[in-house]
């Protein structure tokens, strides 16, 4: 079961034996300069590990960075808010982020 975190943090139970991860599911912000990107990221990171917690233990998948859109960010801001997010869910769960996306993504 993978839980997709998109509006608020909220309490999860789940039964023993459950294999357990967190989805955040983005569209990263406007275009803007490398501050409001890295900014934005950061408080997307935050949000995600304020709703999943560190995802320790076993039991528990590696944070998942759903990503299919890129708004109006270009190849180059997409890639430093992508690297953004994934540093600071590195830096506040100690787990390794995986990223999900689809085959029509760019």
């Amino acid at each position: 079961m993978t839980i997709s975190i998109r509006d608020s943090p909220r309490a999860l139970s789940r039964p023993a034996a459950t294999v357990w991860s967190g989805a955040h599911t983005t569209a990263p912000g406007r275009a803007g300069g490398k501050a409001q990107i890295t900014a934005d990221a950061a408080a997307e990171a935050n949000f995600f590990v304020r709703a999943t917690g560190t995802l320790e233990g076993p039991g528990n998948l590696a944070p998942v960075l759903d990503l299919e859109n890129a708004r109006t960010l270009n190849r180059t801001q997409l890639s430093l808010w992508t690297r953004t997010w994934l540093d600071r869910a590195t830096a506040l769960t100690g787990r390794t982020p995986i990223i999900y996306t689809n085959g029509e993504f760019q």
